[in-house]
């Protein structure tokens, strides 16, 4: 075991919104025009990582009443630590000459105690600067001042109601996926409350096995333009002009910077204006991959274009789910008008049955636009509501952590400008949804026609069941159906489910003229044996899609013959509409 002991350096701190893309990083770089081929750098990204972090160590169990970091060598070689840092909020922590050795810890922690009596291992004490009991960035930089790895931890990544309030560290669960976030964190399961340089007691294979996915453009000046990504992405090799395009004859950008420390935006700049009213596509080529090694599946591209001012009733509240876990609550809003809005300078506030405003957050903490007829969905944490909602749209999810808690019974949800001007406002209840639902329990509330005003009660319902109970980014499952005639369809005329990618499932469509349809669908043998149930006295949306792909209930596939889809329906003011169709199962 060795110690050594350090000083401190104080930096810029951290900043948002806009101001993050204006870091020391971009000044530096800003004006150095691309290389024409990737630089080898030494050492790696990502070859030493936070592993280990106890914010708040009180009240202690059997670990000593001290905050601390620990570090690990996931590299095949030894690292000396001399000029390495470790940047913390305002403070920048220069390390001393330390060799790591591959697979090895070691933990940085406070000199105030002897801390040598307390951890088993390669230890450095230092003026520790205060960790951030709920949260902050943490920054390994290398002598190259070159991000080596970062976290931005918060006290969810504790993921145990039970440990956040002090005395246990949390760990990496899989040091092989170092950008994996909180989906990668996990409170200490060790009596002790950590394991300081020891392997993490939740340490198990947690791949990341996803592709990086460019999420929106939007730009920031008439030369600039931001991309922002999913996840964090390996940056070696980002700043390639090669690497992106733009139409309309720009083509490669003059300068590329990715965005530290986090690595999940990129700034494009152009010598070229970029021209009012027009809308552009960037082009990103797969010639890259996100810091676990994931490859994009094809060439990525998404639009932008200058922004408009949002004015009343542009932008309406769409969709709201009010009575889930607080990471599964979403506000959707919709663009009803022609313009393309920059969403970073709107503000989403909740009032109290007073209708006194308590609680204000911008629905982006980054510049974004939403386009015309297109969705933006306000909520906590986008992996637990895709989590919860598969189909949710990925591209529409705005992060928002300080996202309020929407109350069960209900509130006055107020979107509104920075100058205070309302856009729109909707005071939704547990008693707007379908009267027969008797559990509303993970259940949206969804507008059914975006030009009638929030204020009508009328123009909201419950989410269908066959959405999933929600869509958010997508078309609203009650939306007024333009069809003046209910409308129930089903194809192919047979069935043959032998994987050729040939008449494999038959489809029904359901299309209702007004919302609060309810139905049931089975499947029977002639002789009236029922094998499968596709849906039962299920709340259906005004436009839906059934699929049968020749199983039964139990898995199994069905024999050649003829089978029966039977379906009944009702609707809210008791009119009922009966579907029955033979369907022939054959082996081609």
């Amino acid at each position: 075991m060795s110690v050594a002991k350090f000083g401190k350096k104080m930096t810029f701190g951290n900043v948002k919104g806009l101001f993050f893309i204006i870091s020391l990083s971009f000044l530096v770089n800003f004006l150095k025009s691309c290389p024409l081929s990737g630089q080898d750098v030494e050492p790696q990204p990502y070859d030493i990582i936070i592993s280990e972090i106890m914010a708040d160590p009180s009240p202690a169990r059997s670990l000593p009443e001290l905050e601390y970091i620990e570090l690990f060598n996931r590299s095949s070689q030894a690292i000396n630590l001399l000029n390495w840092s470790v940047i913390m909020g305002n403070h920048e922590i220069f390390l001393p000459e330390l060799f790591i050795k591959p697979g090895e810890y070691i933990v940085i922690t406070d000199f105030l105690i002897d801390s040598t009596a307390h951890f088993n291992c390669k230890t450095i004490c230092i003026e520790m600067p205060y960790i951030t009991n709920t949260g902050q960035v943490i920054s390994v930089m290398s002598p190259e001042k070159s991000v080596i790895h970062s976290v931005n931890f918060s006290d969810e990544w504790y993921k145990d109601p039970d440990k956040d309030e002090g005395g246990w560290s949390i760990e990496i669960i899989d040091p092989d996926n170092p950008c994996g976030g909180k989906k990668n964190w996990h409170a200490s399961v060790d009596s002790d409350g950590g394991t300081p340089g020891e392997k993490n007691s939740v340490y198990m294979p947690n791949p990341d096995l996803l592709s990086p996915i460019l999420l929106n453009a939007s730009l920031i000046s008439d030369t600039l333009v931001l991309l922002h990504f999913n996840e964090s992405l390996y940056y070696p090799g980002l700043n390639l002009c090669s690497l992106y395009s733009v139409n309309n004859g720009f083509y490669h950008p003059d300068s590329v910077i990715p965005i530290e420390p986090g690595f999940r935006d990129i700034l494009l700049q152009y010598n070229a204006k970029f021209k009012r009213g027009t809308i552009y596509t960037v082009t990103m080529r797969e010639d890259f991959r996100d810091c676990a090694g994931n490859e994009p599946a094809d060439n990525m591209f998404v639009p932008f274009s200058y922004s408009g001012i949002a004015e009343k009733s542009d932008l309406v509240i769409n969709e709201v789910l009010f009575k889930a876990a607080n990471n599964e609550e979403f506000v959707e809003v919709f663009n009803r008008s022609d313009k393309v809005i920059e969403l970073s300078s709107l503000t989403l506030s909740i009032a109290n049955e007073s209708n006194v405003i308590y609680k204000t957050i911008h629905l982006a903490e980054y510049p974004v636009s939403v386009f015309p007829k297109q969705y933006a969905v306000v909520c906590r944490s986008p992996d637990d509501l895709i989590a919860r909602n598969n189909k949710a749209n990925l591209r529409s999810l705005l992060e928002q952590p300080a996202f309020f808690s929407l109350p069960d019974e209900g509130a006055l949800l107020v979107l509104a400008d920075n100058e205070g001007n309302s856009i729109d406002e909707f005071s939704y209840n547990k008693n707007m949804h379908y009267e027969l639902i008797s559990e509303t329990a993970g259940i949206s509330l969804e507008r059914v026609n975006s030009e009638i005003p929030s204020d009508n009660p009328d123009n909201w319902h419950s989410a269908s069941s066959v959405s999933g109970f929600s869509t958010p980014g997508f078309f609203n499952s009650q939306s007024m159906s333009e069809s003046d005639e209910n409308l129930i369809l089903m194809s192919p005329e047979i069935l043959s489910p032998d994987g050729d990618g040939v008449d494999d499932e038959i489809v029904i469509q359901f299309r209702f003229k007004e919302p609060g349809w309810t139905g049931t669908v089975q499947i029977y043998t002639l002789n009236g044996n029922k094998i499968r149930t596709l849906i039962a006295n299920s709340l259906l949306g005004t436009t839906e899609f059934l699929r049968w792909d020749g199983k039964d209930d139990e898995g199994n596939f069905a024999v050649i013959g003829l089978y029966l889809v039977l379906g009944e329906f009702f609707s809210s003011v008791g009119e009922i509409k009966n579907f029955k169709k033979v369907i022939p199962v054959v082996n081609k």
